[in-house]
């Protein structure tokens, strides 16, 4: 029977910790999504301190020409968050088709990524892959290294924007 309970324990530790990840991924886009978060004040160090390992390795496209930036440690992903938030006017990022691997606690996962966003220069559509490693740490699974690697970027006429509001709950 002790066999059984400890076999139970070892799954349900698993699916605990394939769904911490999966809220992890869910709370870096929300992070990044720009103009939802109208209500509530951005505070990006501390953000980057609840999603990323210290010496994390982020590499991300910078332009609709594809130039991709390596990003590495808290302080340059503060500084490049503050300006992808500075420059961007609205984002939504849509996620989904994670494939996750756990190995103790280390990870590698992949993620399927749909991006409409606009910012001063107009607007446009991006689909990427992220191909992520996570590390379970003291405060728990943080994001420890992110690749995208991106299959299309489309450019569009402007959007339209509708005014911003508050919660209606």
């Amino acid at each position: 029977m002790s066999g059984n309970l400890g076999r139970l324990e070892e799954r349900i530790g698993r699916l605990e910790a394939l769904e911490e990840i999966r809220q992890l991924k869910h709370v870096y886009q929300d992070g990044v999504d720009t103009r939802w978060n109208t209500e509530k004040p951005s505070d990006v160090t501390d953000f980057v301190g609840r999603v990323f390992t210290d010496d994390v390795v982020f590499i991300a496209p910078t332009d609709d020409e594809g130039t991709m930036t390596r990003v590495e440690g808290h302080s340059a992903m503060v500084d490049f968050l503050t300006e992808h938030h500075r420059r961007s006017v609205f984002s939504i990022h849509i996620v989904g088709n994670d494939i996750i691997e756990l190995n103790g606690d280390e990870a590698w996962g992949q993620w399927s990524v749909l991006v409409p966003g606009a910012g001063p220069d107009g607007s446009l559509w991006y689909a990427a892959r992220y191909v992520e490693t996570y590390r379970r740490t003291a405060l728990g699974w943080r994001i420890a290294s992110s690749e995208q690697f991106v299959a299309l970027n489309t450019p569009t006429s402007p959007w339209r924007f509708m005014p911003a509001r508050g919660s209606l709950r």
